[in-house]
């Protein structure tokens, strides 16, 4: 049964792993293979014109980063076609430079200075402590309507790597990725029928269904 379970556990983390990248894929646009080869265009798919980047100039000291959130958060609301509703939010999927210079941005430590959450900033940068915010290596922390989250992804991501190469796939350290989350029709999600012709299942049912077949009886 040890065995079992533990064959169970990577089939479910290599199935986790597929979702991810599908997820990420959707986020950013283009889904890409292990080996960085197209899946799918979404942009071609929907014909949409990708959206120009807005520099968050965090560079400069005297930058008002809360002014460029300001306007993603404006700019997906108009995309949006009214997707949006008062329960939506904003996640930003940040590479490791671009979080580390916004989390260490004067706009930002100023924010939190002499509030109770003062020590969100660092405790996003690595401090191994349960808080409401994130923690962690990869921790995360709410500023200007935007909860921002340092993205792990399996490999570093190579700034030189061609588009169609698995370095290449991630989210690039120096940009963010911007993305809604309780908006209804924005994303969805589908399961293929099964061989018996009954509707796909989830991942819990499937778990389930999976490990009764390793009960069965074998001749």
């Amino acid at each position: 049964m040890k065995y079992i379970a533990r064959k169970q556990k990577k089939l479910i983390s290599e199935i986790e792993l597929t979702w991810e990248n599908m997820q990420l894929g959707a986020v950013q646009g283009v889904v890409l293979d292990t080996d960085g080869s197209v899946i799918v265009d979404w942009y071609k798919e929907w014909e949409i014109t990708p959206s120009k980047p807005i520099d968050f100039k965090l560079n400069v000291e005297t930058t008002n980063v809360a002014a460029h959130v300001d306007r993603v958060i404006m700019r997906m609301i108009e995309a949006s076609k009214g997707a949006f509703s008062d329960r939506s939010r904003i996640i930003g999927l940040c590479g490791n430079e671009f979080f580390s210079k916004l989390k260490n941005h004067k706009t930002i430590r100023e924010t939190y200075l002499n509030t109770a959450l003062a020590q969100t900033p660092d405790s996003a940068g690595g401090v191994a402590t349960p808080s409401a915010l994130g923690s962690g290596s990869f921790g995360s922390f709410d500023f200007a309507g935007v909860t921002f989250i340092n993205y792990r992804s399996i490999h570093n991501y190579n700034v030189s790597a061609k588009a169609v190469t698995k370095r290449a796939i991630g989210i690039k350290p120096d940009e963010c990725q911007f993305f809604p989350v309780d908006a209804p029709g924005v994303f969805q999600k589908t399961f293929a029928p099964q061989a018996r012709g009954k509707l796909g299942f989830c991942q819990h049912r499937w778990k389930t269904s999976l490990h009764h077949a390793n009960r069965r009886p074998r001749p």
